[in-house]
């Protein structure tokens, strides 16, 4: 029975809830964070409740050689792996503005050898708000829009950030930095650690860091003011016409004392670091088209031989969140 049969079974039952050993294991089940992100953003016909707004893309990964004599994974098997690729706006808000200085968020679902098959899902951001699904819970609820007046309690949110200060890193950190420029122009970090089999037989946890080959580009303070609302996915369409995007796609590697289960904590900059590939998206795909991405989910748990996550509580959160979205948005 392959891999990518028993994920999807798995996420299917976590979808309608009736695996009680899941709901034993993890007590935020995807049911409750769909719902928590509905509460804050609404929630909209067919479309996704976080990355709500964005577009689709194709290209290829090719990893280097140096990837394939370290590690055993078919990700790194040589050759270029295809790629589906969705570019996003985050939160659940499908007419979000581009200008904004917030987050920008990547999916590739990628083609390997032997039918395998492996997803990446990440954002513009190097650390998530929350630690645990619970977490994330208490802070989505607190930030939830009154069902009768439809505002939010300013005052209660300020009370939360009071005495939960790490979970104001991520506004910090978008806010220090204008808004991308284009799509192309950020890099994109899969905040929890993986661990990778290494042709040494050992496992060696890394997060993944998309880095930009033109370097990031933001807007200007004019360009933020100026620019149409909705300026990404054009920008994008006219940008591949005449040449890909193209990111290097690196490993970063922890020191001693570095979190291996705690998204909400980035490792710092200095740490050890290795290209294990380039990932090119070269053509935009028009939605309704034959390999339109809008009804896939990019699932940080779908992964090749070779590669296993970490115990991060975020991970399987995700994983199940991801597959309640997609129920509903076929309902």
């Amino acid at each position: 029975m392959s891999k990518t049969f028993l994920l999807w079974s798995s996420l299917a039952l976590a979808a309608t809830g009736v695996t009680a050993q899941a709901e034993e294991t993890n007590p935020v089940d995807g049911e409750v964070l769909v719902n928590k992100l509905n509460g804050v953003f609404g929630r909209h016909a067919a479309k996704r409740a976080s990355g709500a707004k964005g577009f689709c893309a194709a290209g290829y990964l090719e990893p280097t050689a140096e990837a394939g004599q370290r590690f055993t994974s078919p990700l790194f098997q040589p050759g270029q792996h295809q790629a589906s690729i969705r570019f996003s706006n985050g939160g659940g808000n499908p007419a979000s503005d581009d200008r904004a200085r917030s987050t920008r968020g990547i999916g590739v679902k990628m083609e390997l050898p032997d039918d395998d098959t492996m997803d990446w899902a990440g954002s513009n951001v190097p650390m998530f708000v929350a630690s645990t699904p619970e977490e994330f819970v208490e802070y989505l609820t607190v930030r939830a829009k009154d069902p009768v007046t439809g505002k939010k309690d300013k005052a209660a949110i300020d009370a939360y950030s009071k005495a939960n200060p790490h979970t104001l890193k991520t506004g910090k950190y978008i806010k220090a930095r204008p808004a991308p420029a284009s799509v192309a122009s950020t890099p994109y970090f899969m905040i929890h650690t993986f661990y990778l089999e290494g042709q040494d037989g050992k496992s060696h946890p890394v997060r993944w860091v998309f880095q930009p080959e033109g370097g990031y580009v933001g807007l200007t303070a004019e360009q933020e003011k100026t620019m149409p609302k909705d300026f990404l996915e054009a920008e994008f369409k006219g940008r591949v016409t005449s040449a890909p995007a193209r990111w290097s796609i690196m490993v970063q590697f922890p020191k001693e004392g570095d979190p291996l289960n705690n998204a909400n904590i980035a490792w710092p900059d200095d740490r050890e670091t290795m290209k294990v590939g380039t990932l090119v998206a070269n053509s935009y795909v028009t939605k309704g088209s034959a390999n339109d991405c809008t009804g896939q989910v990019y699932d940080p748990l779908a992964l090749p031989d070779g590669i296993e996550p970490s115990d991060d509580p975020m991970l399987e959160a995700r994983s199940s969140s991801y597959a309640v979205s997609l129920t509903r948005r076929s309902e």
